[in-house]
């Protein structure tokens, strides 16, 4: 999903009010923003290509939701959303990048976590998009709600917490579940495709891109309820309190535009 038209008329004057940022701090802290400026244009990254969120087209163009996000805050910076560099990483959430300085900021790293927060040197900035686990399903099982699922496999990856997440849920409504465990994203869809289980349960964000990708995506729905809470957002180094304000701000304006 691209910039609508309303909000491309929204951007500059959104972006504005993230401006008067770069005049009420005093210069000392600048580290990141002075670093952009000289540079002339921001390094964005987020992980792994997702459809909607960041995905590059036939010409190597990225566009998305999170893309869309960096765009604001070079327009912020610069006054001209264009000067970007977007980075994809593979993997859910991807420090090092950020920790070494190839990136400026990371628009979607993870969801936001205690641990998270308080290791690698990251400072989540604000929430930008709420998400939670939940099931995509074939609309041949007959089933509209996860309240309905009892006996069956469903293809999970263990590692981010939603093995857990499903044992909680199941366990709490009394019905049961086998998982077909994998390491990677990817492998739930090959899987599914190939009949190995019934479902698969990821984050919203995930099964979306999923379903898009399958041969006749009308035959299967994503089930209403969501069985965790996530909450996504950008990620900046600790210790830049400029920095940090800069790309809040420009989130704030936004959602007040």
């Amino acid at each position: 999903v691209g910039l609508s038209r309303f909000f491309k008329r929204l951007l500059f004057p959104a972006a504005g009010i993230a401006c008067l940022l770069l005049l009420a701090v005093a210069p000392a802290t600048a580290q990141t923003l002075e670093t952009v400026r000289e540079r002339g244009f921001l390094i964005c990254g987020a992980s792994s290509p997702l459809a909607g969120f960041s995905q590059q087209d036939i010409d190597g163009r990225w566009s998305g939701f999170d893309v869309d996000l960096c765009r604001a805050l070079a327009a912020a910076i610069f006054g001209n959303p264009d000067l970007i560099e977007f980075r994809s990483y593979r993997g859910e959430a991807r420090f090092a990048p950020l920790q070494t300085g190839a990136v400026d900021v990371l628009m979607r790293n993870g969801a936001w976590t205690i641990g998270r927060d308080t290791r690698y040197g990251a400072r989540y900035v604000t929430p930008a998009f709420f998400d939670g686990q939940a099931f995509l399903v074939p609309q041949s099982l007959g089933v509209v709600s996860a309240y309905e699922l009892d006996n069956v496999s469903i293809c999970v990856i263990d590692g981010e917490g939603e093995l857990e997440g499903l044992d909680e849920f199941f366990f709490s409504n009394q019905t049961s579940f086998t998982s077909v465990v994998y390491e990677d994203v990817a492998d739930l869809a090959t899987a599914y495709r190939a009949g190995l289980c019934q479902a698969i349960s990821a984050s919203g964000r995930q099964l979306q891109a999923i379903r898009r990708e399958l041969p006749e995506p009308n035959l299967h729905r994503i089930l209403p309820e969501r069985i965790s809470k996530e909450v996504l957002g950008p990620v900046v180094r600790n210790g830049d309190d400029q920095w940090f304000k800069i790309v809040r701000w420009t989130i704030f304006a936004l959602i007040n535009a």
